[in-house]
């Protein structure tokens, strides 16, 4: 999109002022992966890591980076770092629990969300991923209600959105999830300026 391109701009600039600031280089790897540069921004994560190793927000950057380039045991192993060094880092619980999904663990993922729920209440981004782990367990009614709690808290936000028409959708709300899922493509632009923490 022209904002992730935006963003990229701005970085790239940033690191060549500040080559050796952490933030700038982990601003930079994230801008590069929501360009769609994911090796590159895999690459800058690394490089802001070895500024201030044992970083959780950026070692959790670098798992997700990881998982999107089909690295589950990169990703695992970083979202497990970032959890040695903080247990109580939910982003990292639910890092872990995206990497269990992806390698059909469904139970150690829910138990995982649940974990982040202890630490982080009310979340939408947690109560979405709970309900998604929920779906792929066929627990459907549950998951719906728990992806309609995601929804309501945040309306905006499209992850919410696009589980809770994935879970009208398999409940054959046809309607409904047709609404939910547009709603999550047009949130969606949005959604990449959450992960520059």
């Amino acid at each position: 999109t022209d904002r992730a391109e935006e963003a990229l701009a701005l970085t790239t600039e940033l690191v060549k002022d500040h080559a050796d600031s952490y933030h700038a280089w982990a601003a930079h790897g994230m801008s590069l992966y929501f360009a769609g540069k994911s090796t590159e921004g895999a690459a800058a994560m690394e490089k802001s890591l070895e500024l201030q190793p044992g970083r959780p927000a950026g070692l959790t950057n670098l798992a997700s980076i990881y998982l999107n380039l089909d690295k589950p045991d990169d990703a695992r192993a970083n979202a497990e770092k970032a959890l040695q060094v903080e247990p109580g880092y939910y982003r990292a619980w639910l890092l872990l629990a995206r990497v269990e999904e992806y390698a059909n663990e469904y139970e150690k993922a829910l138990v995982d969300v649940d974990k982040a729920a202890a630490i982080q209440k009310d979340n939408a981004d947690i109560l979405a991923a709970r309900a998604r782990v929920l779906l792929e367990l066929n627990r459907d009614n549950e998951g719906d209600t728990t992806a309609r709690q995601a929804y309501e808290l945040e309306p905006g936000n499209a992850t919410a959105s696009r589980v809770y028409g994935l879970c009208r959708l398999r409940l054959k709300d046809y309607a409904q999830a047709a609404k939910l899922l547009q709603e999550s493509v047009q949130s969606a632009p949005k959604a990449w300026e959450s992960h520059l923490n």
